[in-house]
Protein backbone atom coordinates (compact mmCIF):
# COMPACT_ATOMS: atom_id res chain seq x y z
CA UNK A 1 0.00 0.00 0.00
CA UNK A 2 3.01 2.28 -0.25
CA UNK A 3 5.13 3.84 -2.95
CA UNK A 4 8.70 4.86 -2.13
CA UNK A 5 10.43 7.98 -3.40
CA UNK A 6 14.19 7.41 -3.68
CA UNK A 7 15.82 10.48 -2.15
CA UNK A 8 19.32 8.96 -2.02
CA UNK A 9 21.22 5.69 -2.11
CA UNK A 10 21.57 2.72 -4.44
CA UNK A 11 19.44 -0.40 -4.21
CA UNK A 12 19.66 -3.86 -5.77
CA UNK A 13 16.45 -5.56 -6.90
CA UNK A 14 16.15 -9.34 -6.41
CA UNK A 15 13.64 -11.78 -7.87
CA UNK A 16 13.95 -15.45 -6.90
CA UNK A 17 17.27 -14.64 -5.18
CA UNK A 18 18.74 -13.32 -8.46
CA UNK A 19 19.75 -9.69 -9.02
CA UNK A 20 17.44 -8.37 -11.73
CA UNK A 21 18.14 -4.66 -11.50
CA UNK A 22 19.25 -1.69 -9.50
CA UNK A 23 17.61 1.54 -8.43
CA UNK A 24 18.92 5.00 -7.62
CA UNK A 25 17.50 8.52 -7.25
CA UNK A 26 17.53 8.67 -11.07
CA UNK A 27 14.66 6.13 -10.99
CA UNK A 28 12.71 8.38 -8.58
CA UNK A 29 10.39 5.64 -7.25
CA UNK A 30 10.40 2.02 -6.20
CA UNK A 31 7.42 -0.24 -5.77
CA UNK A 32 5.25 1.68 -8.21
CA UNK A 33 4.13 -1.36 -10.23
CA UNK A 34 2.70 -3.24 -7.26
CA UNK A 35 1.39 -0.01 -5.80
CA UNK A 36 -0.51 1.02 -8.94
CA UNK A 37 -1.75 -2.49 -9.76
CA UNK A 38 -2.66 -3.28 -6.15
CA UNK A 39 -0.55 -6.45 -6.37
CA UNK A 40 1.84 -8.17 -4.04
CA UNK A 41 5.45 -7.15 -4.45
CA UNK A 42 7.24 -9.35 -6.97
CA UNK A 43 10.79 -8.50 -5.89
CA UNK A 44 12.89 -7.74 -2.85
CA UNK A 45 15.06 -4.64 -2.62
CA UNK A 46 18.28 -4.36 -0.62
CA UNK A 47 20.28 -1.20 0.00
CA UNK A 48 23.80 -1.24 -1.47
CA UNK A 49 24.72 1.79 0.63
CA UNK A 50 23.08 4.08 3.11
CA UNK A 51 20.20 5.96 1.55
CA UNK A 52 16.90 7.66 2.20
CA UNK A 53 13.44 6.60 1.05
CA UNK A 54 10.26 8.58 1.50
CA UNK A 55 7.19 6.42 2.07
CA UNK A 56 4.06 7.63 0.25
CA UNK A 57 0.68 6.23 1.27
CA UNK A 58 -2.06 5.46 -1.22
CA UNK A 59 -4.23 8.17 0.36
CA UNK A 60 -1.49 10.81 -0.05
CA UNK A 61 -0.81 9.69 -3.60
CA UNK A 62 -4.49 9.96 -4.57
CA UNK A 63 -4.76 13.42 -2.99
CA UNK A 64 -1.74 14.63 -4.96
CA UNK A 65 -3.09 13.14 -8.21
CA UNK A 66 -6.43 14.89 -7.69
CA UNK A 67 -4.74 18.21 -7.04
CA UNK A 68 -2.00 17.87 -9.69
CA UNK A 69 -3.30 15.53 -12.42
CA UNK A 70 -0.30 16.24 -14.66
CA UNK A 71 1.79 14.17 -12.21
CA UNK A 72 -0.08 11.14 -13.55
CA UNK A 73 1.39 11.80 -17.00
CA UNK A 74 4.84 12.26 -15.43
CA UNK A 75 4.53 8.92 -13.61
CA UNK A 76 3.37 7.22 -16.83
CA UNK A 77 6.49 8.47 -18.60
CA UNK A 78 8.70 7.19 -15.77
CA UNK A 79 7.11 3.76 -16.00
CA UNK A 80 7.52 3.71 -19.78
CA UNK A 81 11.23 4.58 -19.43
CA UNK A 82 11.68 1.76 -16.90
CA UNK A 83 10.06 -0.71 -19.31
CA UNK A 84 12.28 0.45 -22.18
CA UNK A 85 15.39 0.11 -19.99
CA UNK A 86 14.32 -3.37 -18.82
CA UNK A 87 13.72 -4.43 -22.43
CA UNK A 88 17.14 -3.13 -23.45
CA UNK A 89 18.83 -4.97 -20.58
CA UNK A 90 16.96 -8.16 -21.43
CA UNK A 91 17.92 -7.84 -25.12
CA UNK A 92 21.59 -7.33 -24.20
CA UNK A 93 21.51 -10.48 -22.04
CA UNK A 94 20.12 -12.50 -24.96
CA UNK A 95 23.06 -11.62 -27.24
Amino acid sequence: NFLYYIASGRYKVFHNNKVVGSLSPEDLFMGEMAFLLNNKRSAAVHAEEQGKLIKISRKSFVQVMKRYPHYGIFLSKLLARKIVRANEQHSAEQV
